[in-house]
């Protein structure tokens, strides 16, 4: 199954947040302008815009960019950092910042910076000042894969990029699930962190499913404009549900978790029936010490091109 346009688009986040909003973390769409575009595809010393240390002073911003700049690099004291300036797009990104209470989480249509996080200064994907939303948005590469791709696509008329900003909250993991539609149905659902145990999720594991069943038949169900397609969804409590996104269901491109490909195009074969149970897989005992998936992120080149081909992260994923 190859990964169609119309899948692409309706899992980009702007197209279904608008339906969707009432069931979703409230958020906020910043449009990225072509200037800012160039910028953010550009592959240069990491300078971030001047709006960004609008509020700090010559020796802050010299602190701040310690990392980045080395002192080397420039021929004399005199020589001054070239920065950019993007007053309209910080402004948007800043006023989103504050109606979202202060601390937000940042993507772009599909993607999440997810290996970029020890860049920040608490070394976490929450964001709380326009400095930490640029160094997320300059620093991965796995925006900037993506970047490149809706660059493509807007060339063509039909993706536009945006930055989506989230209002932050504080995910405890065991409450986070995977679900997989297939023909309008949902076949299967997998706990999200899918390596390590909770006794919490055994324990409830037939009023999670009940719940999960209930929300997509109500509000989903028939709603989503594909037929096949994953959506991440928030149990925070009994019928108590938020919909994180809606991803492509696709093969060598959806990490379908505690699932395996062919078992979960198999699924909906097992029952013929309208109303399908899916199959809910989680981890049932402990299995023991689990190295961090996003160890090897903020290493040098050198050392992340000797990890095996099969452990570089996906788009969509």
């Amino acid at each position: 199954m190859l990964l169609d346009r119309k899948s692409e688009e309706a899992c980009s986040f702007p197209n279904w947040y608008p339906q969707f909003s009432n069931f979703a973390l409230e958020s906020v769409v910043v449009p990225i302008d072509e200037q800012v575009f160039d910028y953010l595809l550009e592959d240069s010393t990491l300078v971030l815009p001047k709006e960004a240390y609008v509020n700090l002073k010559k020796d802050e911003f010299f602190e701040q960019e310690g990392e980045c700049l080395d002192e080397n690099d420039t021929e004399n004291d005199e020589v001054e950092i070239e920065q950019p300036s993007f007053p309209s797009f910080s402004e948007a990104l800043s006023q989103a910042l504050t109606s979202l209470g202060g601390e937000v989480f940042i993507k772009l249509n599909w993607s999440s910076p997810m290996d970029a996080s020890w860049i920040t200064s608490n070394k976490s994907l929450k964001c709380t000042t326009l400095e930490d939303m640029y160094l997320l948005l300059k620093s991965s590469d796995i925006l900037a894969k993506e970047l490149a791709h809706i660059k493509e696509a807007q060339n063509m008329g039909t993706t536009n990029g945006c930055v989506v900003i989230k209002r932050w909250c504080d995910i405890f993991p065991e409450h986070e699930f995977r679900c997989f539609v297939t023909g309008h149905k949902l076949v299967g659902i997998s706990q999200r962190d899918y390596k390590t145990y909770y006794g919490y999720i055994a324990h409830q594991k037939f009023i999670i499913r009940e719940d999960i069943v209930k929300f997509f038949a109500e509000n989903i169900r028939g709603k989503f404009p594909v037929e096949n397609y994953t959506f991440d969804i928030l149990r925070i409590s009994r019928n108590k549900i938020k919909i994180i996104d809606f991803g492509p269901f696709v093969a060598k491109r959806t990490n379908t978790l505690l699932f395996t490909w062919e078992e979960l195009q198999d699924l909906p074969n097992s029952n013929e029936d309208d109303v399908l149970t899916p199959e809910f897989r989680f981890l049932g005992e402990n299995p023991g010490f689990q190295l961090n998936h996003y160890r090897h992120y903020g290493l040098p080149q050198d050392l992340e091109q000797l990890r095996q081909e099969s452990d570089v992260q996906m788009m969509f994923q």
